[in-house]
């Protein structure tokens, strides 16, 4: 395990959605990376995932650093697209910063 040195800041968002509605909020959480965060200056990446018996949907973001990520929470486009979302689900967003990474031996 190695320890992180760099300023990034991971977003880890675990959103219990209702029933039904997991296609629907992962959908829209593409179409918000693909509208508004893939062209933010700090934005590294996302990953959506939909657990596998459709109640949640959580999302794994990586973000230069923290004042880019403090700066796009204010942007008025994310909060139409957190306004969307919460109609089907409810949203729980944590920063976190890495402290130490594996990989498997090869």
């Amino acid at each position: 395990m190695t320890e992180n040195t760099d300023d990034r800041v991971w977003v880890i968002n675990t959103i219990t959605v209702q029933p039904g509605k997991a296609q629907i909020v992962a959908d829209l959480q593409v179409e918000l990376v693909d509208e508004v965060k893939k062209d933010w200056p700090g934005f590294i990446s996302q990953h959506t995932l939909i657990a596998l018996d459709g109640s949640h949907v959580a999302t794994v973001e990586a973000w230069a650093d923290f004042a880019t990520l403090k700066a796009i929470v204010e942007d008025e486009r994310l909060l139409e697209y957190r306004a969307r979302i919460a109609e089907h689900a409810t949203l729980a967003p944590v920063p976190y910063k890495v402290v130490g990474d594996t990989t498997a031996a090869e």
